[in-house]
């Protein structure tokens, strides 16, 4: 899909993916299939448009913080964190980090971990535009942009941890974590413990090579 991105027509980019991939992260009840949705939507949004940017961007990563699969979670802050160049500064305090913060206490170490690193990287580009209001300009040139191919290359300078490492890293916690029983497979379900989770069907990890 990263391949495919820049190629397809902003229909079928901005309106008919975007909604696959949210029915996928919603209603899919094979948690490395969300994981994976989330990672492709991580990697690709810096080449939707402004206005889709705006309106899915932070709504789904939201989303995915609150899977019940923990490496969805992980994806879900990876995923801010490889867009960070694509949100305002108000939005990255009253709408992004509130999001992060809940996830310093989150059962799954992995989960807080990372939330730990992204808080920090965006509390650091909020203290800089503090001290330098004249940064704001640069540092927001990107979230009102038609679209923003060259983003990766920003993103991977500013958070590289999470544009390099994120299918590697969602990888390993696909194998690492089952999936949930049918019952607990609803993501807008509390997560629960890592014990409660059956084994990883072979499907499931077959799922995982589809990935981004």
């Amino acid at each position: 899909m990263l391949l495919l991105a820049p190629k397809l027509n902003e229909t079928n980019l901005n309106v008919e993916l975007m909604k696959h991939f949210a029915r996928l992260q919603a209603k899919d009840d094979q948690g490395p299939i969300r994981c994976n949705t989330t990672v492709c939507l991580g990697k690709i949004g810096s080449y939707l448009s402004a206005t889709t940017r705006h309106r899915v961007l932070t709504s789904a990563f939201s989303r995915a913080t609150k899977d019940p699969f923990a490496p969805s979670r992980v994806a879900g802050v990876l995923g801010f964190a490889a867009t960070h160049n694509l949100y305002s500064m108000d939005d990255c305090a009253h709408k992004i980090l509130p999001v992060l913060c809940g996830l310093t206490v989150d059962p799954e170490k992995s989960v807080r971990d990372q939330a730990f690193k992204t808080i920090r990287s965006f509390l650091s580009k909020l203290e800089s535009v503090s001290e330098d209001p004249t940064q704001l300009a640069e540092v927001e040139k990107d979230v009102h942009a038609a679209s923003s191919p060259g983003a990766g290359g920003a993103a991977a300078s500013w958070a590289g941890w999470a544009v390099t490492g994120v299918s590697s890293l969602t990888s390993k916690l696909i194998r690492a974590y089952p999936t949930p029983m049918p019952s607990e497979t609803t993501v807008t379900q509390r997560p629960v413990p890592e014990g409660e989770y059956p084994r990883l069907p072979h499907q499931c990890l077959r799922a995982e090579s589809h990935s981004c």
